[in-house]
């Protein structure tokens, strides 16, 4: 009998510390995103903020992943994520700078020309895009309210507006260009969708 409880014992034990330990992996885990999601990046000597940037992407793919999308054989899958283009996220960083310079937020150029028109320079030349599409956003926060844009703001805000990333569109490239003075922000994101 006493051999018989020592093990019931042993076994609630080793139960009880199984959980422990996997509650605790949970928690640190649970700890972790929530650190992520409230992390503050910082503006760079550019302007820029290469975090955030990436940031951005990780939500929307997350979001998006979740998603069945039906496929050329008419089956459902799950929807990939967007892939990441350097040209797309010079751009996207080109743009963001350009309203912040103009002072506007708007899918046209500071001379009244389309946003299109920024993949006409050498630089960011497109090779074999069908499609282009661009969200852009910016925030100024100033007084009680001193927060640089958040990742969850800008993908929220695109929810809202355009409540999901049309199924065509297989690349992405967020640009982020801001600056601090005198305890304020001013910060522009532009993210720039394409068929590639």
């Amino acid at each position: 009998m006493r051999k018989h409880a020592i093990g019931c014992s042993l076994v609630l034990s080793l139960i009880f510390l199984v959980y422990a330990v996997g509650t605790g992996g949970f928690v640190a885990l649970a700890a972790e995103q929530q650190n992520m999601e409230e992390q503050e990046f910082k503006i760079d000597e550019n302007g820029l903020c290469p975090e955030l940037e990436k940031r951005i992407v990780t939500l929307l793919n997350e979001k998006l992943t979740k998603r069945q999308v039906v496929g050329k054989d008419g089956k459902e899958k799950k929807r990939k994520p967007l892939k990441v283009k350097r040209v797309l996220r010079e751009a996207a960083r080109a743009r963001a700078k350009e309203m912040f310079d103009n002072e506007y937020l708007g899918s046209w150029r500071a001379n009244g020309d389309s946003w299109q028109t920024i993949f006409d320079e050498e630089k960011y030349a497109l090779k074999n895009s069908k499609d282009l599409g661009e969200f852009p956003r910016y925030k100024y926060s100033s007084g009680y309210d001193v927060n640089m844009m958040t990742a969850e703001e800008v993908v929220d805000a695109f929810e809202n507006e355009r409540t999901s990333v049309d199924d065509r569109y297989n690349c992405i490239g967020v640009g982020f260009y801001g600056e601090t003075e005198d305890g304020s922000y001013l910060t522009f994101v532009d993210v720039i969708f394409a068929r590639l």
